[in-house]
């Protein structure tokens, strides 16, 4: 056996082994993370997470799972369901009704295992299948199509709900996305990371991300929030539940339910900030945009891209000739001044905006630093 193998099976079976026998003796504790839903306005799901004690220290995932091979996740999910759910019968008799969302193993839809315990589960415990969503993660194992179809189908039987996690941490989702029957799907945090100094283009994201997800009549959360100001526009974007740090952090069952009766603040009443008035902004190039289908982005007779006047003059539908660009420009301006209207420092940036516009497209990457120097404005202004 090489060298550097040989070092690191010495590395990762005492690590095993210790966490592993935490497991079997009852040291796991499943830590709870609300997922605010913004049509209810209010927390009705929560996502268990494990954790293994030890002593006094609370081991997070990341110190146990790359210890665990497929037995031990079997172990660590099948223990962790029994607990989830009957902490959900606990807080069913404190008059805390709330949904369950457990992880699982990507490889379970080829182990017959993982049904039986959940349906035996559920059973057990007179749960509702419908109140428990499982988190299947992007990065699975590939086995054989035929044992996929069927433990899909046998779960979609059972009732329980379907989610793709982390849409966007690695390069099969949006395949899956369409070849398999989720119920929703969360967009990963490296999807609305900030730090790129072009927010547009993370905001940008989890709209298209969000409208593919409707399209298909899935239920779309962004996870991973960890500023509030980006809550509200996620809202204004249209996904339908968001979570993270923002909202609040994974706690134990005793935690969450004090605060809950302690009527946490509604997350989505927040002040308007530049990510707000960012997101209302995309919001109004859509519709724009929309106007100027079918003919936006066609090539021109000479070569480049058409400029809004052309496209607009083309459009058979639009019957008032010139004035039709006109009017729909001046209600573009008019959205754009109702954004920023607490303040008039923006007038310069405005107008090169809209103006950006009408000579070179939506499309364009005139229109694009356009609106990074609006946006680069508002925020010297507001901070």
């Amino acid at each position: 056996m090489p060298s550097h193998l040989n070092d690191l099976m010495q590395d990762t079976q005492p690590g095993l082994h210790r966490v592993a026998k935490l497991l079997q003796a009852g040291s796991l504790q499943m830590h709870y993370q609300p997922i605010f839903d913004f049509k209810t306005g209010n927390v009705t799901q929560v996502e268990a997470l494990a954790r293994l004690i030890e002593g006094t220290r609370v081991l997070p995932p990341s110190d146990f799972l790359p210890y665990f091979g497929r037995e031990e996740l079997f172990e660590l999910f099948a223990r962790g369901l029994e607990l989830a759910v009957s902490q959900r019968d606990v807080w069913l008799h404190n008059g805390i009704p709330l949904r369950l969302s457990v992880n699982m193993p990507s490889f379970a839809f080829c182990d017959d295992r993982y049904y039986a315990v959940t349906r035996d589960t559920l059973s057990r415990h007179r749960c509702p299948p419908r109140a428990l969503t499982l988190e299947v993660l992007e990065h699975w194992d590939v086995c054989a199509e035929i044992t996929i179809s069927n433990n899909l189908r046998k779960f979609k039987e059972l009732g329980v709900l379907l989610a793709e996690d982390d849409l966007g941490a690695g390069h099969s989702g949006l395949q899956r996305l369409r070849e398999l029957p989720f119920d929703s799907f969360k967009i990963d945090r490296s999807i609305i990371c900030m730090a790129d100094s072009d927010h547009a283009n993370a905001l940008h994201f989890v709209h298209q991300l969000t409208r593919l997800g409707h399209l298909l009549g899935k239920t779309v959360v962004v996870e991973g929030v960890e500023s509030s100001d980006l809550i509200e526009a996620i809202r204004i974007l249209g996904a339908d539940a968001v979570q993270g740090y923002a909202i609040a952090r994974p706690m134990p069952a005793e935690q969450l339910t004090a605060w809950i009766r302690g009527g946490y603040t509604n997350p989505a009443s927040r002040p308007q900030t530049i990510l707000t008035k960012l997101a209302r902004l995309l919001i109004l190039e859509e519709r724009l945009s929309l106007m100027s289908e079918p003919h936006a982005g066609k090539p021109s007779a000479g070569g480049g891209a058409q400029s809004f006047a052309a496209i607009f003059s083309s459009r058979t539908q639009c019957q008032k000739g010139p004035s039709c660009l006109e009017d729909h420009l001046a209600s573009f301006r008019a959205g754009i001044n109702a954004i920023f209207s607490e303040n008039h420092a923006y007038v310069r940036e405005i107008d090169v905006l809209v103006s950006a516009i009408s000579r070179h497209g939506l499309m364009s990457n005139h229109y694009r630093q356009a609106r990074k120097d609006l946006t680069a404005a508002a925020m010297l202004i507001e901070h």
